[in-house]
Formats: structure tokens, sequence, C-alpha cells
């Protein structure tokens, strides 16, 4: 992604590249509801596969084949998805065989977006990705290898995909990801016999929930033992961070986000990122705000506390103070400004332009919490270095 004024909301979907969905139509929609009724007896025969944190996938384990629900593909989704991932060998029940239907392990995938590049990557499989729609965001330098080695195609950009080279590439699965019910590109795939499946991560309600998607990617991949082994070592590392600052008393205020167009974007009180600054220590403005979305502020009502807070993370691609000051002078009058207590996810930048922090921080909350740990208790933090933020200079 190249630098640009935008939200934190705004940054993180500029990551993804939309693709485009088909409308069910009520009767599409009734045969899924039907088969998610059908397949409950099937269901309780299966061993469920342990999540902790991710609430919006669950993954039953037969014999050599996976049951995997989608509970919530897009926002205020009214439907689920399920998918059978199965390995050739396997018999699955007559119950199933109306359920889309995915081969593992996955060797060839086309990913729609930067956040699911690191789960190839930490799973040793980033030669199994042959297509992307821009290339330009990827900042992982093995993905950036293989992209240079002509490996991975670009299959188009933003909106306007190629469905037509992603049918030329034949991959055994496109891992896509929807705003809506509009599924009808994706459809466009289905019918050339090119199965997709939902990734809804961006939707989980913590940190560690997004990050267990890895357990997702490992099935297709066939490293479910690999994925668990690398989720343990996250959740781990995250929980000792959390414990080190757990009982500091004095915690220092922060706020996040910046003005876009005439709109402060930030974290609602039971988003994932706020969950972040709790458990860093920080005691975060808008905690009290209900709803796991985005806030949408005016800048006077941010000026009406402009003295209240200590800390200001998060501020889209600024990378310093005085590009935050020209882009808006009035950023001045908060008191985090004033002092210098500015901090964003901008250290690492990737070959073409793109911030790590918005491909990788995902999958690694631990670091992304030892990096907000240390902004607001140094003290507790003498060891760690900064990885994705930097403290912004005049």
């Amino acid at each position: 992604m190249k630098a640009s004024i935008l939200s934190p909301f705004k940054c993180i979907l500029s990551t993804v590249l939309l693709v485009g969905s088909l409308s069910c139509d009520q009767n599409n929609k009734t045969k899924i509801d039907n088969q998610v009724i059908d397949i409950q007896h099937i269901s309780r025969e299966l061993t469920s596969i342990p999540l902790d944190y991710a609430e919006n996938f669950s993954l039953k384990k037969g014999e050599g084949f996976y049951l995997l629900t989608i509970s919530n593909p897009w926002f205020d989704a009214d439907q689920k998805f399920q998918y059978v991932l199965k390995e050739a060998t396997a018999n699955i029940p007559s119950a199933l065989e109306k359920v889309p239907q995915i081969s593992i392990p996955v060797n060839k995938i086309v990913c729609t977006s930067t956040t699911h590049i690191p789960l190839l990557d930490a799973l040793e499989s980033s030669e199994s990705l042959i297509g992307f729609p821009n290339t330009d965001l990827i900042s992982s330098t093995q993905m950036r290898q293989l992209i240079d080695q002509g490996k991975v195609q670009e299959i188009g950009k933003g909106e306007a995909l190629n469905v037509e080279k992603i049918i030329a590439l034949k991959p055994d699965l496109v891992m896509a990801f929807s705003m809506s019910s509009d599924l009808s590109r994706l459809e466009l795939l289905n019918r050339a016999g090119i199965p997709y499946l939902l990734n809804a991560d961006f939707l989980e309600k913590t940190a560690l929930g997004r990050a267990e998607w890895i357990k997702f990617a490992g099935v297709l991949l066939g490293k479910e033992q690999s994925a668990d082994s690398i989720f343990q070592q996250i959740e781990s590392s995250y929980l000792q961070t959390k414990c080190k600052v757990a009982s500091v008393v004095d915690k220092p205020s922060v706020i996040s986000g910046v003005m876009y167009k005439d709109i402060w974007y930030a974290p609602a009180g039971e988003n994932w990122s706020a969950q972040l600054f709790a458990d860093a220590g920080a005691d975060y403005l808008w905690k009290d705000k209900q709803g796991t979305g985005s806030l949408q502020m005016s800048i006077e009502q941010i000026l009406t506390q402009a003295d209240e807070v200590d800390k200001w993370v998060n501020v889209a691609s600024f990378r310093s103070l005085e590009e935050m000051e020209n882009a808006n002078a009035r950023y001045i009058h908060l008191k985090p400004f004033k002092e210098g207590e500015v901090y964003n996810y901008t250290k690492k930048i990737g070959a073409k332009g793109g911030f790590e922090y918005l491909e990788l921080g995902y999958m690694r909350p631990d670091i992304v919490l030892a990096d907000l740990a240390k902004i607001f208790h140094p003290e507790q933090m003498t060891d760690h270095k900064f990885y994705f933020y930097e403290k912004l200079p005049r």
C-alpha cells in the first residue's frame, strides 16, 4: 500500500482487496440454511477442533475430512457458510454431499488479502501462492522473491479482478472475503470448477481470535500440528506481555485514529484494538463506547478532551508530526501532539511501500502488544525493541 492519509479503519480495508460476490436469492439462502439443519446429527458425531479465542469459524474432524463452518462471513450476515475439506481417499457421509467440497491439502492457492500472506509464510507454504490482486501491496520478503521470479501472477487491481486469468491459473482454491452478501464474481469461479472459501478473520472480536485463524490455514494446507504449535507460541508471548503490565496502577490515557475528510474514525470500545490497548496497560478514552466496529466523531468532539490524553497511536500513514499538522492544523491542540507522544505502526515498510503491520500484525498480536506496552510502560519493557511502531519525529 502506498502512503496515503487514511483512517485506521480505511487503512485496514485498504490492505485487503475486495472481491465481488454472488447475491444469494431466497431459494439459495433457504438451501444453505437447510443444509446447516440437516447435518446436525452428522456434526455431533465429529470431533471438534479446539478453538480458544476465534468465534467466527469452527472445525469438526471426521475420518479423512473436516467440516468447516464460517459463522459470520461479512458484517451483519444472517447466514452461515459450510465447507467439507476432504482428503483424496476420504468417504463423505451422504448428509454432507451437497456441502461445497474442497480438496486438501491445497497446493495452489489464490489469496485476495495481504492478511492471508503471513499464514502461508508461517506454515512454510509461501510457494503455494500463485495469484494475488495488486502484488505491490505484499511486503513479505519470501513472497516478494516469488513475485520477482514470476511465480505469483497479478490477477487484477482493486475490485477489478481478472476472473479469466484466475481460471487460467487453475488454482486449487481462491481464499476470498466479502463485505456483503454479493458473491457474484466468486460464483463465476465456482461455475468454472474453481472453489472459493470465505475468510472472515477480520470480523473477530479479539486479537488472539484473529491470530487463531492460522489453525484454519493449517487444515487447508495439511499442516494442522504446525499451526497449533505456532498459535501456542503467539498466545504464550501475548499473555506474558499482558501479565507484565497487568498490575500497573498508573495507566496513561490513549486515543487512536485521525481525521478522514470530516470524520475522525476510531475503534469502538468492544473492538479488538480497544482490547489490545487494555491488555497493554492503557486507559482507552473511548473504552465505554459500545460496538465492535469504528466510531465516527467530529474534530470538535475530540478537542473537548484535548488535555485529557497522554498518548496517541495509530495515525493512519503519517510518519511525522509535520505531516500531520500540514494535513490538519487542529491536531496541534491535542496534548500528545504538543508533547511529542504520537506513535504509529509505520516502522517496517515493504519493498513496494506497504506497511508490514497491515500484513503481519494481525497474525502476530503478541508483537503488536509488546510494542504498545513499551509505548505505555517503557519501564516494564526495557528489553523490547519496537518492531512495528515508531515515535513520530517533528
